[in-house]
């Protein structure tokens, strides 16, 4: 499942394997709505600044614009490549864009279903080449801060565009397999998990590493869901800590103070399964983690949960990522 709060906080929205979206209400265990408009499965998801939109990326390469007030789909734009994930909305709420299989970032205009000139990270080189069949241009994850739109690409590549202008101003990064960036909200830090082993916190400004926090896991495709707070001080990422008969069978989540690059209290436990996506509420003070067996929200201060958890009901198959 990937997972994402509302701007003002209160709903939570999922995507998921099955094809649906589905709305839920922090204080409630079941989903309040869930959306269904297509079979596709949905890779991404994101609420507009005003909370009024949501967008989903699909595997076909369907972008899915939803009315989050009247549960219904707005627009339905299908691009030319395939897979399409990680949809961020513009300052102003007025585009989205999503990357692609092909190194492209798709502009949509929200009101009119317009698509716009894509932004294209081909004309830089490939810090590694294609691997077991996984195209390495391929955009993975998009993070935006005011102006400036962060791209992570699976080689490693990360690039920065300025979208007033769009154009490109830095480009860094190293060879490891990227699957998730993380940018804090005054755009100073961002936050990189990436193939099996890597955890990289980057001070944008200089381009230069700030701490590579250490983690292990014997599959380089395994993806660790990250999320930064909105203060930018802490790191959530999701774990395993107990592995059985070659399957995980408790998730945890650790927090990371990003100053120090040190683990910042104890593990949260509570699920039973891999941990598949973080996101922290708009003003920071709630903690969602999903997986398989549902979402638990943490209260950041206590490190407790701060409600019961939320169940997915018919046990969909759920994909991880904000």
């Amino acid at each position: 499942m990937r997972i994402a709060f509302s701007p003002k906080g209160g709903m939570l929205a999922s995507s998921s394997k099955d094809g649906t979206v589905r709305l839920w209400n922090e204080g409630s265990p079941q989903s309040i709505a869930t959306l269904r408009g297509d079979a596709q499965e949905k890779w991404g998801i994101a609420f507009s600044p005003d909370g009024q939109t949501l967008a989903s990326g699909s595997w076909d390469g369907t972008i899915i614009l939803w009315n989050t007030v009247a549960n219904s789909v707005i627009s339905r734009q299908l691009a030319t490549t395939p897979v399409l994930q990680s949809p961020v909305f513009s300052p102003d709420g007025t585009l989205v864009y999503t990357g692609s299989s092909d190194g492209r970032i798709f502009i949509q205009n929200v009101k009119t279903g317009a698509s716009l000139t894509p932004l294209n990270t081909t004309g830089y080189p490939l810090l590694q080449p294609n691997i077991q069949g996984n195209d390495t241009r391929t955009i993975e994850s998009l993070a935006l801060s005011g102006d400036t739109l962060a791209a992570g690409r699976l080689d490693g590549t990360i690039i920065l565009w300025d979208i007033k202008t769009g154009k490109p101003f830095a480009a860094f990064g190293k060879p490891n397999l990227l699957f998730t960036i993380a940018l804090s909200s005054d755009g100073r830090i961002l936050a990189a998990s990436g193939g099996g082993n890597t955890i990289t916190l980057w001070d944008v400004a200089k381009r230069s590493i700030l701490h590579t926090l250490p983690y292990h896991a014997d599959d380089q495709f395994s993806t660790l869901p990250i999320a930064l707070s909105p203060d930018g001080k802490l790191l959530a990422v999701g774990t395993c800590g107990k592995m059985q008969n070659g399957g995980c069978v408790q998730g945890q989540v650790q927090l990371w103070n990003v100053q120090t690059g040190k683990l910042d209290g104890q593990q949260l436990f509570g699920h039973h399964t891999a941990i598949s996506a973080l996101a922290f509420r708009p003003d920071g003070k709630t903690l969602a983690s999903s997986s398989p067996d549902g979402v638990i929200l943490w209260n950041v201060s206590t490190r407790k949960p701060a409600s019961q958890l939320l169940s997915l009901a018919d046990n969909a198959d759920y994909y991880s990522n904000l």
